[in-house]
């Protein structure tokens, strides 16, 4: 959580600021996947 800041700075400074930004969402999702998997596969 400390370094997330700190990853995006560097992400945009190596590619470019939307890059950045994408790999923030794209993570994001992932998560959710991760969340929605977890969540059900206790219920079963």
């Amino acid at each position: 959580m400390l370094l997330g800041p700190h990853a995006i700075g560097f992400i945009a400074d190596w590619l470019s600021l939307p890059a950045a930004l994408t790999s923030v969402a794209a993570l994001a999702a992932v998560a959710a996947l991760i969340g929605y998997a977890t969540r059900h596969a206790a219920t079963r």
